[in-house]
């Protein structure tokens, strides 16, 4: 499983809250068994609130904490997610 798919089902399932991207960035290498970086996260992460209707923007950048507040669920229904 890729990790932006990874990512995308996470975000289906996420609640409103804050989210810090180096422990979005662990819990995704833990679940791939890959290795990727928190501005890879990031980027995902934007793509999927723009496509989900979700808001996703940072509350304090030099702790790369982000708001995370939930669309609709769109993990497996849109192409080009790989």
């Amino acid at each position: 499983m890729s990790i932006k798919s990874t990512l995308w089902e996470l975000f289906d399932e996420l609640p409103e809250d804050d989210y810090g991207l180096w422990p979005l960035t662990d819990l995704l290498n833990i679940k791939t068994g890959r290795r990727t970086m928190p501005h890879q996260v990031k980027k995902y992460a934007k793509e999927y609130a723009d496509r989900a209707g979700a808001e996703f923007y940072c509350l304090v950048q030099n702790e790369a904490i982000y708001h995370y507040k939930p669309g609709f669920r769109i993990a497996g229904s849109l192409p080009g997610k790989e």
